[in-house]
């Protein structure tokens, strides 16, 4: 038999061993069941001499279940409501595909990228778990909620960042003085989308002192900026940013995207 069907029929072995009757999303975004399905897979990939990463045999799961390789699998279906941390799991998959260049299913697959999400998700207030989050971001790909966008595939930012107002106020050296675009969010909902010519002097000496954006002004004064993150995508060295019609371009998709609150008429 092929290397490919044997690693084929090790990582299915891997699931049934661990699954304990839920899909193969819950598992991916399952750390205890995780565990378990890797060191079965590893286990046996190593007997069968076949090198395979843990990153490749869960992607490999996703890829076999997608085919319908799999059949009925599920006993125990996952009945959260993930509306309440929704735009978190959005926010943190938005960030993180941007800055990998990849899509949610690879992020969550690939031990590094999956604690990146975590850790852009953990900033926000929630009392959901890194589970919930992670399923919520999987969901939103299922309903196609997390299309790529198709500037920013043209143009994808050189560097992704996300800080917090507090952090920006505190000290804003690291908001680079490039061009970009830059979304202000809460753990509730984004608040507003904007683009410049250079970031640093537009979010840090602009909107996070009093910023000319009226309705994100009177929310920093009335809520304060614990929980407000701005997410900064710059594009060091990229003559086609420094023009303000591609930036608008770049802008009008995450406005689209995004749906920001603040935002009038599509700006």
């Amino acid at each position: 038999m092929p290397s490919s069907d044997v690693l084929l029929d090790i990582v299915k072995q891997a699931f049934f061993h661990s699954h304990d009757g839920v899909s193969t999303d819950e598992l991916l975004c399952d750390d205890d069941k995780l565990r378990i399905f890797d060191a079965f897979a590893q286990q046996q990939a190593r007997a069968a001499r076949i090198a395979v990463t843990v990153t490749e045999a869960r992607h490999l799961l996703l890829n076999i279940r997608k085919s319908g390789k799999l059949g009925p699998v599920v006993d125990k279906r996952y009945r959260g409501n993930h509306d309440p941390y929704k735009h978190i799991a959005e926010t943190a998959a938005r960030i993180c595909e941007d800055r990998h260049r990849t899509t949610v299913d690879r992020i969550l697959c690939d031990p590094a990228m999956r604690k990146d999400f975590d850790e852009a998700a953990g900033r926000f207030r929630t009392d959901a778990s890194a589970k919930d989050i992670r399923l919520a971001a999987m969901s939103l790909r299922k309903a196609k909620q997390l299309q790529p966008l198709f500037a920013q595939k043209l143009m994808p930012p050189t560097r992704v960042i996300q800080l917090s107002v507090t952090a920006i106020q505190q000290d804003g050296s690291q908001v680079p003085r490039v061009p970009g675009t830059y979304v202000f969010s809460t753990s509730s909902q984004c608040l507003y989308v904007g683009e410049a010519d250079d970031l640093h002097r537009r979010v840090v000496k602009e909107h996070c002192v009093h910023s000319d954006r009226q309705q994100l002004a009177h929310h920093l004064w009335q809520h304060g900026p614990d929980d407000v993150f701005v997410e900064i995508r710059s594009y060091e060295g990229i003559p086609d940013a420094k023009k303000k019609p591609v930036r608008r371009a770049l802008e009008s998709e995450l406005i689209k995207a995004r749906r920001p609150a603040f935002n009038i008429q599509g700006r």
